[in-house]
């Protein structure tokens, strides 16, 4: 993916400074805080509260199921 930059600070940018880059060397990720620990840690935490609310909401079938049986 390429974005277009431009090479002095004047608006709008005249043609001659434009300058189309990609992504990944215009956009510097480890500055931003997109680590691989942080990238991991989103992940993880995303699947945990996946996983958890598929918990809670089988358990709260298995009561229903048991409670309308008795």
């Amino acid at each position: 993916m390429y974005v277009l930059t431009c090479a002095t600070q004047t608006v709008p940018c005249p043609l001659a400074e434009q300058a189309a880059v990609s992504f990944s060397s215009a956009v510097d990720l480890a500055a931003l805080g997109l680590t691989s620990q942080a990238l991991l840690y989103v992940y993880a935490w995303g699947v945990m509260a996946v996983l958890g609310l598929w918990a809670l909401g089988w358990v709260v079938g298995v009561v229903v199921g048991v409670i309308q049986r008795a």
